[in-house]
């Protein structure tokens, strides 16, 4: 596979995933209006992040986790506990899904 393709490929599949996962947090968190158009922003910017930071540092995933509290703070006008407790849930949950979809894809039951 095309290494730019399998970055697209990720990219499609975190920010789908994230938005998820991020709408699943904020409604977990208690968040005031946890709309989709915001989960979907806070997984755009988390998986740029994860997927550039990702790959260029061994900690650049957890730094690039660490970053979206500061997304969402502004994002989903919450104070820092909400941030923080939401960021948590997004971060647990997205860290599951991942190492799944790699393992899965290192066996080769994921085709890409």
């Amino acid at each position: 596979m095309d290494y730019w393709t399998g970055i697209i490929t990720y990219f499609i599949f975190y920010l789908g995933v994230g938005t998820i996962i991020m709408h699943i947090a904020a409604h977990i968190a208690h968040y005031e209006d946890p709309a989709k158009s915001r989960a979907f922003v806070v997984s755009a910017f988390a998986t740029v992040l994860i997927i550039f930071l990702g790959s260029l540092t061994t900690w650049g995933s957890v730094i690039a986790l660490i970053a979206v509290v500061f997304v969402i703070k502004p994002v989903y006008e919450t104070d820092w506990d909400g941030a923080v407790k939401g960021t948590a849930i997004y971060l647990i949950c997205f860290s599951i899904v991942r190492f799944v979809f790699t393992y899965l894809s290192s066996k080769g039951f994921i085709p890409f």
